[in-house]
């Protein structure tokens, strides 16, 4: 049996909520954490390069490291077709460690590798920053939970000669120059209870080889703290003015020769503080006393006019200059010059936390050489849903918020970080949805926001494809649901959230439309999902979605996006306050653009007659914009259209269990669904079945005493499975349609309500919890997995003599695989030659996947037969997740270069909060 062909294809994993998160590095990918994983992302072609793995914690920061420390390792030769760029990257944990990576995109097998690994912490880590040595090298600073600063230098050499050795013939030669033995824990601050949150370094503007590191923390203070050559870094002053902590610092150089230093902070302002030589600022002072020239405040860069002519006016420039002048300053003093550090501006703007500062990256000169200019230009991050850039007026000096890019939607929650491309013409940000938000510089000078790939923020503990394979839905405990498809031109995107919850979701299942339900030849989607509540849910595809999606795959499009069509919904709107989406037909769309019009002439009327806003404007009020209509998406839809314009309507609550929703299945038909909840005793565990065709419910199923952790139809729709915490495995059969059929279930049912499936067959199937089942595609094997991490396979068939007692299950399992740890989903693969061979795939606690072929050996007698069992594939370190496997699920790959025999998608989803899919072939 040859190895299956194994591709990864998509992941999809939100950004942690954490600032300092994400990063953009000097090769234009970008790096952020994913819970445990650090993402490599392409902005350009909007997907994920790769997943280091490593950290045990969530990651709290990442940083690339900068080129110009290693410029003999900038580049290496791969093989002998290509070169490529080798990057080196570090993150903080909450494992409190922080991890050196090499990022090679082209290696054959593992594109990331662990450099290094730094221990020193006690908590988990909060930032880090670096800066390139004056004598070579590198310096990281690192800050923690544990009241320490840590400072580690990395000399950027090889340690040996047997390294420099292994480095000529690697894959980097960078490998080498951020070793662990490179690495040294170079001096430890101390600040007490004063916990700082992020730090900064620079040069001084006059003496190169001296460092200047700036922290901030709760105390709302800027501490700096100075280093001579070959010596240890010593607290020289403290800059006071926060009101509240200190989230982000960032220093620049500017071309004036002053050394600019921004602070932001939880009080909503961001502060630029300036560090120049005492002599030199006394000569800027003294100029700006001369008559004719504009003046403003070092203190709080507010321009102050002259007195006015013929009067005996106070000069409030020229008081404001002399208090600057002879007030005390912070002191900064190197062997040659003594430095001041003052307040340049208080940027007022923002009206929530500011969470980062970052600033325009240096600009290289136009002809290539001399050095490169840097823009006074400032970059902040706000909770506010807004990131404004800064510049000082050329004529006053006054800085100013000139551009503002965000998000005018009620469904977003603010920014975390914001980082500039190296070329200062893109800014990407990640917020508290864990999507990434990016905006490009367009050809008029204005910013354009760009498609961003973005994922689940929490645990995506279910997924499964629509009943036609064309999506793929998620669920998690980020109180969201998800639908990915793969476009036309290969491309992996999210394309509606139809459900934005007020709880934990728990799991959800694809509903096929029944013959009644399918009207026309329009497509029809169904979905059920239940969460930490007790109501089954319902939701019905709209025609915006339809449309969305039929582009998306290059399909024909109905235009009942646009237009909607009869009895179809447009879309949905999720009430304030309210936990069901409610339908938006095509007349209510119509309602709102005509009351839209209305609001507008009410409001112009207003503005003519002076009373402001009056009866004509926002029903949210003037700062609030109204809400779209749904309508259908040719491209990627952003992240404001995803989080408000993609609901789904909800059709149907099923009402009935009497704990929080565990697990569901639905009927291959479409008929039936089934349910269970959470439970400590027999009463609460029975399975719940609903009739689609009433919506009603249509009887229980008890045979367990525990929870039940998860439910399969087989795909004739003949045979209902269940899998519990109480270690068994239940079987039922579906009953006989007509008079005699329903006379019998009423008789075993006690004369109580008539359920539509029996239980044929109970048995103690593992040793541990069982967490999952599945059954093969011709419905004769049944799949069982445990935490005992084994994966059993069950041969489930009708007696042959009619007369006899109905379906059997066997007391052993035709076959029994070691998977060597908990196995926590296990699915086979939707083809398979009946009776002799069958695929499947196996999800595990680690993270781990294997590919499993189950095949009949050839009996010589009709007596007994065995099963041979061969592991074909397992993912790779760089393919796995980083926590445990929730949900498996298959489907046949549609694409017009993969149709045929053979070829297959699988999707898995993960605590590690990350969706992926592979392409399979047999």
């Amino acid at each position: 049996m040859s190895a299956a062909s194994v591709r990864l294809e998509h992941v999809g994993v939100g950004c942690n909520r954490v600032v300092n998160a994400l990063h953009w590095g000097d090769d234009g990918l970008l790096a952020y954490g994913g819970q445990n994983a650090v993402v490599v992302y392409h902005p350009e072609e909007a997907r994920v390069l790769g997943t280091l793995l490593g950290h045990t914690d969530v990651v709290t920061c990442v940083r690339w490291l900068p080129r110009a420390a290693f410029p003999q390792h900038a580049a290496c030769v791969v093989g002998a077709d290509h070169a490529a760029t080798v990057s080196a990257l570090a993150s903080g944990s909450g494992d409190c460690t922080i991890r050196i990576w090499l990022w090679t995109p082209h290696a054959p097998h593992q594109p990331w590798r662990v450099a290094a690994v730094l221990q020193g912490h006690a908590t988990p880590v909060t930032s880090v920053t670096t800066h390139p040595l004056p004598g070579g090298g590198l310096l990281l600073v690192s800050t923690a939970g544990d009241g320490d600063v840590l400072l580690w230098e990395c000399d950027g050499s090889s340690s040996s000669a047997e390294e420099d050795s292994r480095q000529a013939t690697s894959s980097s030669g960078l490998e080498g120059a951020v070793s662990q033995a490179a690495w040294h824990l170079r001096q430890r601050i101390g600040v007490g209870h004063q916990l700082q949150h992020c730090a900064a370094v620079a040069v001084l503007p006059a003496d190169p080889d001296w460092l200047l590191l700036a922290l901030g923390g709760v105390d709302g203070a800027v501490r700096l703290y100075c280093c001579p050559p070959n010596g240890q870094f010593e607290s020289v002053c403290k800059l006071t003015g926060h009101q509240d902590w200190i989230r982000g610092l960032a220093f620049a150089q500017i071309d004036d020769g002053r050394l600019l230093l921004a602070s932001a902070s939880q009080d909503k302002n961001v502060r630029v503080w300036a560090v120049t030589q005492q002599d030199q600022q006394d000569k800027q002072q003294q100029q700006q006393q001369q008559p004719g020239q504009a003046s403003s405040s070092s203190s709080n860069g507010i321009t102050g006019g002259g007195s006015v002519p013929g009067t005996g006016a106070l000069d409030l420039s020229s008081l404001a200059l002399s208090l600057t002048r002879y007030s005390p300053k912070p002191l900064i003093h190197s062997h040659r010059h003594t430095y001041a550090a003052t307040l340049e501006s208080l940027l007022i703007g923002h009206e929530d936390w500011v969470h980062s500062v970052a600033w325009h990256p240096p600009v290289p000169a136009p002809d290539g050489g001399g050095t490169a200019s840097q823009p006074a230009c400032l970059l902040s991050a706000s909770m506010d849903r807004t990131m404004m850039l800064w510049r000082p007026d050329p004529a006053s000096g006054l800085w100013m918020s000139e551009e503002a890019v965000g998000d005018a939607g009620a469904n977003h929650l603010g920014y975390y970080s914001g980082v500039l491309r190296p070329d200062g013409r893109a800014i990407a940000a990640h917020g508290f949805t864990g999507a990434l938000h990016i905006w490009r510089r367009g050809q008029d000078g204005g910013w354009l926001p760009q498609h961003a790939l973005g994922g689940h923020f929490a645990p995506v503990v279910d997924a499964c494809w629509a009943a036609d394979g064309a999506c793929l839905l998620t669920a998690s405990i980020d109180q969201t649901t998800r639908i990915s498809t793969r476009r036309h031109d290969g491309h992996w995107c999210e394309i509606a959230r139809p459900q934005v919850h007020g709880h934990d979701f728990s799991t959800l299942t694809a509903i096929p439309c029944c013959q009644e339900q399918q009207q026309g030849q329009q497509p029809c989607y169904l979905y059920a999902c239940g969460s930490e509540e007790k109501v089954v849910r319902v939701f019905e595809a709209p025609a915006a979605f339809l449309d969305t999606l039929a582009m998306a795959r290059g399909r024909p499009v109905s235009g009942g996006g646009t237009a909607g069509g009869a009895g179809t919904a447009l879309g949905a709107l999720l009430p304030a306050l309210g936990l069901s989406n409610k339908a938006v037909y095509r007349e209510d769309a119509a309602d709102e653009a005509q009351a839209t019009q209305g609001d507008r002439s009410g409001a112009a009327a207003a503005a003519a007659s002076g009373t402001g806003y009056g009866g004509g404007s926002y029903a949210e009020g003037p700062d609030m914009a109204p809400s779209a209509a749904p309508s259908a998406m040719q491209g990627p839809p952003l992240e404001e259209h995803l989080a408000q314009n993609t609901l789904w309507p909800e059709v149907h609550k099923l009402y009935g269990h009497g704990s929080d929703l565990y697990c569901m299945a639905a009927d291959p038909k479409g008929r039936y669904i089934a349910s269970a909840c959470r439970a400590q005793a027999g009463d609460s565990a029975a399975i719940w079945l609903w009739d689609t065709a009433r919506w009603t419910g249509a009887g229980q199923l008890p045979a367990h005493t525990l929870t039940v952790t998860q439910l399969a139809f087989s795909p004739d729709g003949r045979f209902l499975a269940s899998a519990s915490r109480d270690r068994t495995v239940a079987v039922f059969e579906r009953q006989p349609e007509g008079p005699q059929g329903a006379a019998a279930a009423k008789a075993a049912a006690g004369g109580g309500p008539a359920p539509a499936f029996r239980l044929v067959g109970r048995l103690k199937a593992h040793a541990r919890i069982v967490w999952g089942l599945h059954w093969s595609p011709d419905s004769r094997l049944l799949a069982t997995c445990s935490r005992d991490g084994k994966v059993k396979v069950w041969s489930v068939g009708c007696a042959e003599d009619a007369t006899q007692a109905a379906p059997l299950l066997p007391s052993a399992p035709i076959a029994t695989m070691v998977c060597g740890d908990s196995v926590r989903s296990v699915q086979f693969a939707p083809a398979c030659l009946t009776g002799t061979s069958y695929h499947l795939a196996a999800g595990l606690e680690s993270g781990a996947l294997q590919l499993l072929h189950l095949s009949r050996a050839d009996a010589s007698s009709g007596g007994g037969s065995s099963w041979q069992q061969l592991v074909l594939w397992e993912a790779p370190l760089a393919e796995r997740h980083a926590g445990a496997v929730r949900r498996l699920c298959w489907r046949r790959d549609d694409g017009a270069e993969n149709a045929g025999q053979g070829k297959f998608q699988l999707a898995s989803c993960s605590d590690d909060h990350s969706l992926r899919v592979f392409a399979v072939s047999f």
